[in-house]
């Protein structure tokens, strides 16, 4: 029985193991229709399923059983039974269907491909093409840079000629990720920028990049022109361990309150949602919803907000809430003042208590609320328990 296999590294034509295929017949050059993320050591690439960084540029061959046989004994495949396939757990590779389309363009045809999930500590081979091997996998004079704007797509960064090698998700503490820079493409809308706030961290994506990566970063975002000024900041790996870090930070004459991302732009910010983690979207829905507080004073603080003590719940305490917007849903707010603490109350609409309980909120069916344990961060931003939400009065 015959079958077409897609191989991408040492198997390939002008590899050391492409006699294995002695008997293979070449069908030709082809790549995959999904994106994968190549790693390689010294000499081996490792292909995995984890990210979605590039497609994979390979070749197919038609392979008898016995080919195949030995092909999986070379990846350390170890089949367990035929059909359907199943293999030993420990296997070193696995080996999967994939759709790939012909290099010179055409039908798609489906293809057996190897994958390896163990071997994701090295080296990004960012086009996905093994042939790239020695341009990508000595590492001279390379340095990290933390991207929390539109280079959290990676596409971004490979279409600005800054090729990474390593692309993991970094946290600054101590900063608020804004959309404060004036934006040049997008009139009335604004751009990424951290600023330092204790309480709040910026979730992004590390990038190693070679210095003539860093040059080219430094064009695109204006720092010969006084649009971003590039640092140095630490910032957090996932495991624990910090680095190093380049970051662009807007210039002071290049901000404004109030703005907010324009929804093309915000798209390439959702790229990097693949590392950003569990809540991920949620932390860059928070940061949209609260580049649009300002000083103004329809954004409310705890002195805005009516004050109820015990003498006045005899009623109806809510005939005295002021109507506001939390996250942009309507709710009615007062503080009630008891002899130990103040109790920050709202309540919501039913049909809105889902939204509430979305932002992490345990409102009650009837959409009430209640707590001793909040804060206003500053005008406009409202910290309950550990949930923050923007509250404006509804006009």
């Amino acid at each position: 029985m015959k079958t077409n296999i897609f191989v991408y590294g040492t198997l390939r034509q002008q590899f050391g193991n492409h006699h294995f295929l002695s008997t293979a017949r070449f069908l030709g050059d082809a790549i995959t229709q999904s994106k994968y993320v190549m790693h390689a050591s010294s000499s081996i690439p490792f292909v995995s399923q984890s990210q979605a960084v590039s497609q994979i540029v390979g070749e197919v061959y038609e392979v008898d059983a016995q080919t195949l046989a030995n092909l999986d004994r070379l990846e350390g495949f170890r089949v367990i039974a035929e059909e359907p396939l199943q293999f030993d757990a420990n296997s070193w590779y696995t080996r999967e269907q994939v759709s790939v389309r012909w290099a010179d363009g055409g039908e798609c045809l489906t293809v057996w491909m190897y994958f390896n999930e163990h071997e994701t500590r090295h080296a990004i081979i960012p086009t996905g093409d093994f042939k790239d091997l020695a341009r990508f996998l000595n590492p001279t004079d390379r340095v990290w840079y933390f991207a929390y704007g539109s280079n959290m797509n990676l596409q971004r960064m490979m279409d600005r000629s800054a090729y990474f090698t390593q692309r993991k998700r970094g946290i600054l503490h101590g900063h608020r990720l804004v959309f404060n820079k004036i934006s040049g493409k997008y009139p009335g809308h604004g751009v990424a920028n951290v600023v330092a706030e204790r309480g709040y961290d910026v979730v992004g994506i590390l990038y190693e990049v070679d210095r003539p990566g860093i040059d080219a970063l430094d064009g695109h975002e204006g720092v010969r022109g006084g649009h971003y000024i590039r640092t140095e900041m630490l910032v957090q790996l996932n495991d624990g361990n910090a680095v190093n870090a380049y970051v662009y930070v807007a210039h002071p004459n290049k901000v404004e309150d109030g703005l907010t991302p324009h929804e093309d732009y915000f798209y390439h910010l959702e790229q990097g949602l693949d590392l950003l983690g569990e809540g991920g979207a949620y932390y860059l829905k928070q940061a949209r919803l609260e580049a649009r507080v300002t000083d103004d004073e329809r954004f409310l603080s705890e002195v805005d907000l009516p004050r109820v003590g015990d003498e006045d719940c005899e009623g109806d305490a809510f005939s005295r809430a002021m109507s506001v917007l939390m996250n942009g849903f309507k709710a009615k707010v007062f503080l009630r003042d008891d002899t130990w603490s103040t109790r920050l109350v709202f309540a919501c609409d039913p049909v809105d208590v889902q939204h509430f309980r979305d932002m992490g909120l345990n409102v009650a069916d009837d959409g009430s609320f209640g707590t001793k344990y909040f804060d206003f961060i500053r005008r406009g931003i409202l910290e309950v328990v550990d949930v923050r939400v923007v509250v404006e009065l509804d006009r």
